[in-house]
């Protein structure tokens, strides 16, 4: 599992388009998606990711390639320890 957070500026809008085309490109892993605006000049776009690690790595590295971007930041979480909720009882 993945958390990815992408920071840009509010003008231009080709980074929302972009991150728009990558959540659609890789709607197989993105489990939720939301854009935030932050302050009045920037907008925040958060991943959720499911999947494999070579599959959240491939989406971090085309996130980066976003031209305009001002920062993106990503956590991996290892779901291996949990187990399903079905074994909880």
């Amino acid at each position: 599992m993945g958390v990815v957070t992408v920071v840009f500026d509010y003008e231009p809008t080709s980074v929302e388009e972009a991150t728009m085309h990558l959540r659609h490109e890789h709607e197989d892993i993105v489990a939720s998606s939301c854009h935030s605006h932050v302050d009045g000049y920037h907008c925040m776009e958060l991943f959720v990711l499911t999947g494999s690690l070579e599959e959240s790595s491939t989406f971090v590295g085309k996130s980066r390639a976003t031209k305009d971007t001002l920062t993106i930041d990503y956590a991996v979480l290892s779901m291996d320890d949990f187990g399903s909720l079905a074994d909880m009882d």
